[in-house]
């Protein structure tokens, strides 16, 4: 399990990295920081030692933001939904239905 964290927030956490890989995306390849990162959701779950590579942001390309983006576990397997245009009403998953 990874995620990513932006060049700003691991300065602004002042993170040290754990080692240096080489990250090949559409901008080309390059080397960037690895930490790991305990993340803390809203509802107070922790999920713990998850590995975040370090990425410079680029909102011009951050397509998610137009859209409404859900990820799913179905019986183990991710599922992913995406909707364009948004609907703008949120989904809050830990309130009760």
């Amino acid at each position: 399990m990874g995620t990513c964290v932006s060049t700003q927030l691991a300065q602004y956490l002042d993170l040290s990295p754990l080692k240096t890989i080489k990250l090949t995306s559409l901008h080309g390849a390059s080397l960037t920081s690895v930490y790991f990162m305990d993340i803390v959701l809203p509802d107070g779950i922790v999920i713990e030692n998850i590995m975040a590579m370090e990425i410079e942001t680029q909102s011009d390309f951050d397509i998610i933001r137009i859209g409404d983006f859900a990820l799913f576990n179905d019986h183990g397997n991710t599922v992913m939904s995406f909707r364009l245009p948004s609907s703008n009403t949120p989904i809050d998953f830990a309130k009760p239905e």
